[in-house]
């Protein structure tokens, strides 16, 4: 493959998000995939909040299949594990570049453009899913799922998030400040099973599963 056989519209769809992933990587490390929300908590590490406990062991949630099927899709991509950016940009790449190897063998089959596009396609997607959530899981062990590294995750246990999905038992994400004001976004559980947490609601986190990379949570009541 020459650099002008890039420029023919069955390969510039896996370039252009070979280039996208590579810009992602290097505009998340140079600091600007740090973005801020508009939720502000004011709390320390010893923040006390009073919490109320209100689990029913028996709940059984009206669209648990749903919601278990969704989050499990969400899950296994690598949503949650590392951040969004880093998400994008390794699913953006290996799309891309798995796209450009499966089209180089098939042109050299002498398939068709249109061919080579109804096979490949599909092939890079399923690839790229597969192997990002295989990515996120590993990277996910040794970096937050925010931009932010000023404070260890243990450190967040016993401040105020809000939930931006829905949560249960199996699956939720929250944003977080920390004692400096960054920003975190974390994954979460209610504790044991404790009722599903609807997106917006604020929560207390009120333990970090080190081994999960997770953090239980319950709603937060002033």
């Amino acid at each position: 493959m020459t650099p002008l056989d890039l420029l023919q519209w069955y390969n510039l769809v896996y370039a252009i998000p070979v280039a996208f992933g590579i810009l992602a990587i290097a505009g998340s490390a140079l600091g600007f995939g740090d973005h801020e929300g508009g939720h502000d908590h004011d709390f320390g590490d010893g923040h006390d909040g009073h919490l109320e406990h209100d689990h029913d062991a028996g709940h059984e949630h009206d669209n648990g299949h749903e919601q278990g099927s969704g989050t499990k899709i969400l899950s296994a991509i690598g949503v949650g594990r590392v951040p969004l950016s880093i998400l994008l940009a390794m699913i953006t790449m290996i799309f891309g570049g798995t796209g450009l190897i499966v089209n180089i063998v098939l042109d050299s089959l002498g398939l068709s453009a249109g061919i080579m596009f109804i096979f490949t396609c599909p092939v890079a997607l399923i690839i790229s899913l597969v192997l990002s959530g295989l990515m996120a899981r590993l990277v996910g062990r040794f970096m937050p799922t925010t931009e932010t590294y000023v404070v260890k995750k243990k450190q967040l246990q016993g401040s105020v998030g809000t939930l931006i999905t829905s949560v249960d038992s199996r699956f939720g994400l929250l944003q977080v400040r920390d004692r400096f004001g960054h920003l975190h976004q974390v994954s979460c559980r209610t504790i044991s099973d404790g009722a599903e947490l609807a997106k917006g609601v604020q929560v207390l986190l009120a333990e970090y599963n080190e081994k999960e990379g997770i953090y239980y949570v319950s709603e937060f009541r002033d």
